[in-house]
């Protein structure tokens, strides 16, 4: 089923991030990454949104979990 795909989830996310509606993009890369915690596009995004929202904090530790997922790629 579609919906247990973490793709499907990061989709539907930059669909509604594309449309402005960035709680519900934000909840779409959450549900992607509870289903699979090393998927980095959808951390990467799920920063991006919790920028566009003014959650900077947040963001940042998005990016830095983007940024040690990468180095673990490299190891």
């Amino acid at each position: 089923m579609e919906r247990k795909k973490p793709e499907y989830w990061k989709n539907l996310g930059n669909e509604f991030f594309q449309k402005g509606r960035y709680p519900v993009a934000m909840r779409c890369f959450m549900k992607a990454i509870h289903l699979n915690p090393g998927y980095v596009e959808a951390w990467n995004n799920l920063g991006f949104t919790l920028k566009k929202l003014g959650r900077d904090e947040e963001a940042m530790r998005c990016n830095e979990k983007v940024k040690e997922l990468k180095r673990s790629w490299e190891h």
